[in-house]
């Protein structure tokens, strides 16, 4: 019995790594964006101890959108962890960039996070009313990348999350993979 178990050990481990991708993959997909006048997470860019993580937001809507009271977090378990505490209005078919907690030489006006972001954190972007999750994106880099990278949901199709060699905050092109 024992001889049997260690030589499907292996084959338990790459099962076990299978589903928890695919389990990850639908809940990602049961949370994205089904409204297309709801905010969602358009860009993540990460990368440890790089001073250089933030988080860019896309309003779809025809309307501009306060970002008073909604929050943003890396943790599943406290999805409050941020709560952006006054009116940032992101402007029809618009971004805002929220920077990371260790980010350096910011602008005056620059939103700056309590957390900073790492591999395999989810950030979530969660509604001031109801507490609604409206959107999350799990943080994973490519494997032995160690190069400035962002991951992020097409502007134009915001079920599709891909990654981008070339990161563009601000930048109305979509994420798209390089």
């Amino acid at each position: 019995m024992y001889q049997t178990y260690r030589s499907i050990k292996p084959y338990l481990f790459t099962g076990f790594m299978a589903v928890t991708a695919v389990v990850a993959f639908a809940l990602h997909q049961t949370t994205v964006t089904a409204a297309a006048n709801q905010l969602f997470i358009s860009e993540v860019s990460f990368a440890n101890n790089d001073k250089q993580d933030w988080i860019e937001l896309y309003n779809p809507s025809l309307n501009s959108v306060s970002l008073k009271g909604y929050y943003l977090s890396d943790d599943l378990d406290d999805p409050e962890r941020f709560r952006i505490p006054f009116d940032v209005i992101v402007p029809a078919h618009g971004t805002a960039l929220l920077h990371g907690e260790k980010a350096e030489n910011l602008p005056m006006n620059a939103i700056k996070l309590n957390f900073s972001l790492g591999n395999g954190e989810t950030v979530t972007l969660t509604s001031p009313r109801g507490k609604t999750q409206l959107d999350r994106i799990a943080l994973i880099a490519p494997a032995s990348y160690k190069g400035q990278f962002s991951i992020g949901h097409k502007i134009k199709n915001p079920d599709i999350v891909e990654i981008s060699y070339q990161p563009t905050p601000g930048e109305l092109v979509g994420v798209t993979a390089r």
